[in-house]
């Protein structure tokens, strides 16, 4: 059913990715009936303000809130099951995240990517309604960038300008219905992040494409933007695919067991 709230595979996916280096983002999640659980009217399926439905984080502070240890992912768990209002994660963006997140969701961008080599490079890749995301590493030659910037109609959270972006990652629910979805093989727990093509690189830090902002930003004193003609090739960086949780960041607290959450199919 869509909008159905998997406590489970929402708990063993983010500890996953807390393994691996992620900082994660609590979002807002869907309840059955299609409504956001941030409590805007507007923010519901069939609403003027459909598509923001499930995408934007818990809180105006939300990113000093982020989730870097086992700790903070099994307090998500312990308020789900106090509470029962189901909820989203999503990956910072940036340079404390490490990482950033390019969409293409139309021909033009598709189109796009593929001419700067990103159809080829194995990374961590997701769908979500229409759309296809690749996470690829950080690069400081993005520090002078915006943090958002469409070149060619790809939509690439970069997180840059002193901003907190964020993309949705599975298993959220898309709006739509549509639940987000690892591609075969191309999950973090399968593949290391890739570097950011250079092609992508230099269309960034050259500011190619229209910028934009996005409801899930938060603005800060925007830096100047350098001019590049080119930028060093990034070394590729294994990310740890052990399964095991990363000593410097997370404890050895397990996830409290299922509990009968009242609220859990409030409609």
């Amino acid at each position: 059913m869509a909008f159905e709230f998997d406590r489970d595979s929402m708990s063993r996916q983010c500890l996953s990715y807390i393994s691996r280096g992620m900082v994660l983002a609590k979002l807002h999640g869907i309840w059955p009936d299609g409504r956001c659980t941030c409590g805007n009217p507007d923010h519901a399926v069939g609403k003027a303000g459909e598509r923001t439905v499930g995408k934007h984080p818990v809180g105006l502070d939300w990113g000093d809130k982020v989730a870097v240890t086992e700790d903070d992912v099994c307090a998500w768990i312990e308020e789900y099951d106090r509470t029962g209002v189901p909820f989203n994660v999503g990956v910072l963006c940036g340079p404390r995240g490490g990482m950033i997140d390019s969409e293409d969701d139309d021909a033009a961008a598709r189109a796009y990517r593929e001419s700067i080599g990103m159809a080829g490079p194995e990374t961590p890749t997701w769908t979500s309604g229409k759309s296809t995301h690749q996470l690829t590493l950080w690069d400081d030659a993005l520090k002078g960038c915006k943090g958002v910037q469409k070149p060619g109609g790809l939509e690439v959270r970069i997180g840059a300008g002193g901003k907190a972006i964020q993309s949705v990652l599975p298993p959220s629910w898309h709006w739509s219905g549509v639940q987000y979805q690892w591609r075969p093989t191309l999950s973090p727990d399968e593949i290391p992040v890739a570097p950011t093509p250079r092609a992508l690189l230099v269309a960034l830090v050259n500011g190619a494409g229209e910028r934009t902002s996005s409801p899930d930003t938060r603005e800060a004193p925007a830096s100047s933007t350098c001019t590049l003609t080119s930028v060093p090739r990034p070394r590729r960086v294994m990310v740890d695919t052990s399964g095991t949780s990363l000593p410097s960041a997370n404890t050895s607290r397990g996830v409290p067991a299922a509990a009968g959450a009242p609220g859990a199919g409030r409609a």
